[in-house]
């Protein structure tokens, strides 16, 4: 049954994507000036395939090594989410931090010289990941994971860069692929729901936003898949739109909508029906839909699918034609 905890997950989730393209712009994008190479790491095709295989190879260990593979993925996650944690407050750190705090250096044994922010940010992400771990299963547990997992969200968005429209439409359609296998189509050769196997392991990990119900037992849940994929393709959309001085933010706002009526459109059928909805089979085909339609009635296809408002196409020998 539905709860109105699902609109909290519904904000939180918008929130997520909206910010964390936000938090993936590069600093050396400068009056106007396109060049989204300098920082993060590229995700192409064939690391969008990769991610897909590593993505589905975890779902087996975690089916069949559950006890084992849980414990190193809880070591892992762990270590990502101090570190996301950090990234998600410095910038904050260095507004309030005086400029002659932030030059100051002090040499801690056996690691050498760290810089004053370095000194205050990683407490703060070691006490909430400890204050995490020793408060799972505890009825305020979910705000924490909350933090950890909107920290990673925004990490993972700000950090991989899908540099144009050809990469993240074999990003999203490849996970369309996945989760239909693994929801609708692994009963037939495992004989179980592997997905949905995978998800009771009872492992509390920070890779969901989830809200308690309001009224009765059970929570809303959105995982971080269906927040970081979409992020990527709304990172690189803005990072596009800035790229080209579009002061409307014209496609990152287009993909932003399409986002919150794809997850709008889940929820629903949620709602309705009372079963569980993999959300990216409805926000992969709203988001890619509404972009293909704005960019071909724009006649910017071929641009944004090369990644470059500069990307030229030859007409003839002797014509060239700048988009």
């Amino acid at each position: 049954m539905a709860d109105i905890s699902i609109l909290a997950v519904f904000g939180m989730a918008n929130l997520t994507v909206i910010y964390g393209a936000y938090r993936s712009l590069p600093s050396h994008m400068l009056g106007g000036r396109y060049d989204d190479h300098g920082e993060g790491q590229e995700f192409k095709a064939t690391s969008a395939l990769m991610f897909v295989a590593a993505a589905s190879c975890g779902l087996m260990l975690m089916l069949y090594f559950a006890e084992t593979f849980g414990r190193i993925v809880l070591v892992g996650i762990c270590i990502v989410s101090c570190l996301a944690l950090i990234f998600l407050v410095e910038p904050y750190l260095e507004r309030c931090l005086p400029d002659s705090v932030l030059r100051s250096e002090f040499v801690v044994p056996v690691i050498g010289p760290l810089n004053c922010l370095t000194l205050v940010e990683l407490p703060i992400g070691i006490a909430t990941v400890t204050l995490w771990l020793m408060g799972r299963g505890t009825e305020l547990a979910w705000v924490l994971n909350n933090v950890l997992a909107f920290s990673i969200s925004v990490l993972v968005i700000a950090s991989v860069r899908v540099t144009n429209l050809k990469v993240a439409s074999v990003l999203l359609l490849a996970m369309v692929g996945y989760d239909i296998f693994w929801v609708y189509i692994s009963p037939y050769i495992f004989h179980k729901n592997v997905m949905l196997e995978v998800t009771n392991t009872g492992y509390e990990l920070p890779i969901q936003i989830k809200v308690p119900f309001f009224n009765g037992n059970g929570e809303s849940v959105i995982g971080l898949g269906d927040m970081v994929l979409p992020g990527l393709f709304s990172a690189c959309l803005l990072r596009f739109d800035r790229g080209r001085s579009d002061v409307k933010d014209t496609y990152f706002t287009t993909v932003s909508i399409a986002y919150a009526i794809g997850l709008a459109m889940c929820m629903l059928v949620l709602a309705v029906f009372g079963i569980a909805q993999p959300a990216m089979l409805y926000l992969c085909p709203t988001m890619l839909l509404l972009i293909y339609v704005q960019a071909a009635c724009r006649r910017e296809i071929e641009m944004l699918w090369h990644g470059t408002p500069d990307y030229q196409v030859i007409l003839d020998e002797n014509t060239t034609l700048m988009l």
